[in-house]
């Protein structure tokens, strides 16, 4: 007896100081937690989180930006934005944020004149910039699902409070370009959009009418023009490049007309005869739609790092003619310049057609001017920027980088906030039958077992 009290003993102190190590390691643990966070994101699309653009916008933040939320507790859409502010308080401390029930403060509401719920609104001194529910959570018809979109509207309300002076670009006119205002698939809507948010002023121009070039613009852009420049009209784009020290992005398709040719060999570029086809991508489904590669330049180094792929719509091919420019996208080896493109039959006929790699954009600096052209205007369209719902992400960085840099805005470049898709789960008979006979059966029986495992190792003690 005395004996079998003294092993009691002894293995109760043992579970007694065990209990006591557990719970010292637990603390330490806690208090080394609390001192040192770290987090993992495993979601698609780095659901949770910010990305390099957010990043780099709340890094260079140097002036306060309050934010208050007006969002009904409780709800799955409070608790994903108070999420995402969270994460901007912490990246800057800049950044000041209130989550506001508006039906439990309507006070607070009325104050800050709020008429609706799912209101957020960013201050900077005098300026504001509200961002309504709509803007943040989107329902897409094609995936019949609720896209959140709310770091989008938010870093794009920071830069626009924040901002000094919008930056003006034109896109030029006349010449059957790619238009600003159509939404159809090749329209410039969705762009537009995208460069609004980014911080710019966008309008067009047409040279004829106006008689002059804009004497205000950060950039002009010539689109996917289907009609040739006048002599008058290169003379002053080319004096605007020249003399004004202007910046310019031209993007073209194949059958360039002869004056937008002899203006971009003017500036040290070729344009070749002829329409890439690329047979990687025609595994894919269209060999007339290539996946560029990128070479080095700072518009594309990000899109490296994350191997963020593009696609391109029936390129042209370019080539240096001078000794400037930098090559910093270009068709894949398993390309080719193909001349007679007009034909149903489309294959590589040595002698005649060109082997990949071929250029595909090219940037240069001329003194104070910065010049880049793409043999290609189709992948910034409605159609290649966003498609059946889904954003292709390399299109659009690829060209808003492009924007930056021509812009003489480096520290922008970066890869924008992707969109996070809100995806309610809807089981099968057979999916639900198993999470039924799981939770209500085997779960339960695991315990029972273990627990009569335990107490019997214990007894037999």
């Amino acid at each position: 007896m005395e004996k079998r009290s003294k092993r009691v003993i002894k293995y109760g102190l043992h579970s007694f100081l065990t209990a006591i190590a557990v719970t010292g390691i637990f603390i330490i643990l806690y208090a080394f937690m609390g001192r040192y966070t770290q987090r993992w994101d495993l979601t698609e699309n780095k659901r949770f989180s910010l990305s390099d653009q957010t990043k780099k916008v709340l890094k260079d933040l140097k002036k306060k930006v309050e934010i208050y939320a007006f969002w009904q507790t409780g709800t799955p859409k409070y608790m994903q934005v108070e999420e995402l502010l969270k994460e901007y308080a912490s990246a800057s401390p800049y950044i000041k944020y209130e989550m506001i029930d508006p039906e439990k403060n309507p006070s607070r509401a009325l104050q800050m004149g709020i008429s609706e719920y799912g209101t957020t609104v960013f201050k900077c001194g005098e300026r504001r910039k509200d961002v309504y529910e709509r803007e943040v959570f989107s329902y897409s018809y094609f995936s019949r699902s609720s896209e959140f979109r709310g770091e989008e509207a938010f870093t794009s309300a920071i830069i626009e409070v924040t901002s000094e002076k919008k930056k003006k670009i034109y896109f030029l006119t006349g010449h059957g370009e790619k238009d600003l205002y159509d939404n159809g698939k090749d329209g410039y809507s969705n762009i537009r959009d995208y460069l609004e948010k980014e911080g710019f002023e966008v309008a067009t121009w047409n040279i004829l009418e106006k008689g002059k070039l804009p004497e205000d613009a950060e950039l002009l852009i010539l689109a996917g023009p289907k009609y040739d420049l006048l002599e008058k009209e290169k003379e002053m784009l080319f004096k605007f490049i020249e003399e004004d020290k202007g910046n310019l992005l031209i993007m073209i398709d194949p059958g360039v007309k002869p004056g937008i040719k002899s203006l971009l060999e003017k500036l040290g570029i070729g344009v070749k005869d002829g329409m890439i086809i690329d047979m990687m991508a025609a595994m894919l489904g269209d060999a007339g739609s290539p996946l560029p590669e990128y070479l080095h330049h700072p518009i594309t180094q990000d899109l490296m790092k994350q191997r963020s792929s593009c696609i391109l719509c029936g390129a042209t091919a370019l080539e240096k003619k001078g000794g400037i420019g930098d090559i910093f996208l270009q068709s894949r080896a398993s390309s080719w310049l193909e001349k007679d493109y007009r034909s149903y039959k489309v294959k590589f006929d040595k002698g005649r057609d060109e082997k990949g790699p071929l250029p595909l954009g090219i940037a240069m600096v001329k003194d104070d001017t910065r010049i880049v052209v793409y043999g290609d205007s189709d992948f910034p369209s409605n159609s290649w920027i966003s498609r059946e719902g889904t954003t292709i992400q390399g299109n659009l960085d690829l060209f808003l980088n492009t924007i930056d840099w021509l812009t003489e805005q480096e520290k922008k470049i970066s890869i924008r906030p992707r969109v996070a898709q809100m995806r309610p789960f809807y089981p099968s008979k057979k999916e639900a039958r198993f999470i039924y006979i799981t939770s209500i059966f085997v779960v339960p029986l695991i315990i029972v077992l273990t627990g009569t495992f335990v107490w019997w190792k214990r007894r037999a003690l």
